[in-house]
């Protein structure tokens, strides 16, 4: 049996692009597996250069790919790769020269280039997919303080007062890990009798997959654009809790326009919430995929 290697720093963003795309290529491939590895220690991995076994045991199964996100895992998916003779597979613009890497997953917003061995994907990869959605349901969910977006508390609150208000649909608010605990303890106060708030961290494992995959609505503070994106693949109606950028033309800006433009996603920047454009699910993990496979010859 062939195996994926996921080679994993354990933040769950990096993970949750690994593991998308490693849970694509396995619908693709029934046949193999996945492995999780933490990178090496820079011992092994001089042994590795110089050509000598490392003191870690590595999956029995030989791996086809090898996938990487966070600098941190870059030196140990190369010389793993070298070694095993697997394809290195980068996502997000990589510390390391680009070229090393067999091949490269990189979101619009980080502008890559235009080369063979480079997919050019619309925002990260993640695990969700669309499920049965529940009747007059909707998820807002928020990010926080960031270098992109100046985070305003008080208009952030009016926007989903103003969009809990309006639509009598039951709506189930939750933050993440850079989330103040005083806007969500504002947001509590706020006695919405519709609004549920379950904050993210008190939530089981896969609390959130479920959620957005069974959520008919999704509104996202504009300052987390992962989770925009996580929304529109579990096929949600989505839009954006628009915030001010702390700099004109920042890289999420970018993407955000992309999917403005082309009717992806609805943009709150006002006093009352806009009209949120028919679901368009996005498959950007199967694409990526799919294109993997057709590159390395690995099709079924």
């Amino acid at each position: 049996m062939a195996a994926i290697w996921v080679v994993s720093d354990a933040k769950p963003g990096h993970l949750n692009q690994s593991l998308g795309l490693a849970e694509a290529l396995i619908r693709a491939r029934p046949d193999w597996a996945v492995e999780l590895l933490p990178p090496l220690t820079y011992r092994d991995l001089l042994r590795l250069a110089l050509g000598r076994s490392g003191s870690r045991a590595l999956p029995s199964a030989p791996p086809q790919f090898i996938l990487c996100a966070g600098h941190a895992t870059h030196l140990t998916t190369l010389l793993l790769a070298r070694r095993s003779g697997a394809a290195s597979v980068v996502m997000m613009r990589p510390s390391l020269p680009l070229r090393w890497f067999d091949c490269a997953l990189l979101p619009r917003h980080d502008q890559p280039p235009r080369r063979a061995a480079v997919l050019q994907t619309e925002g990260a990869l993640n695990r969700l997919q669309p499920g049965v959605k529940t009747p007059r349901s909707g998820t807002i969910l928020l990010g926080g303080p960031s270098r992109h977006y100046h985070w305003q508390q008080p208009a952030l609150l009016a926007k989903i007062a103003a969009l809990v208000q309006s639509d009598p649909r039951q709506w189930v608010l939750s933050g993440s890990r850079r989330t103040p605990p005083a806007t969500l303890e504002a947001i509590a106060q706020l006695n919405l009798s519709n609004l549920t708030l379950c904050p993210l961290a008190a939530q089981p494992a896969g609390w959130l997959v479920e959620q957005l995959a069974h959520s008919e609505q999704c509104w996202v503070s504009c300052d987390s654009v992962s989770m925009a994106y996580e929304a529109l693949t579990a096929g949600c109606q989505t839009g954006l809790l628009a915030l001010p950028p702390t700099r004109a033309n920042n890289r999420l800006g970018r993407g955000i326009d992309w999917l403005r433009e082309r009717g992806r996603i609805a943009w709150f920047d006002g006093d009352r919430p806009p009209r949120l454009p028919p679901a368009q699910p996005l498959a950007e993990a199967d694409r990526a995929a799919a294109w993997l496979l057709q590159q390395l010859a690995c099709s079924p």
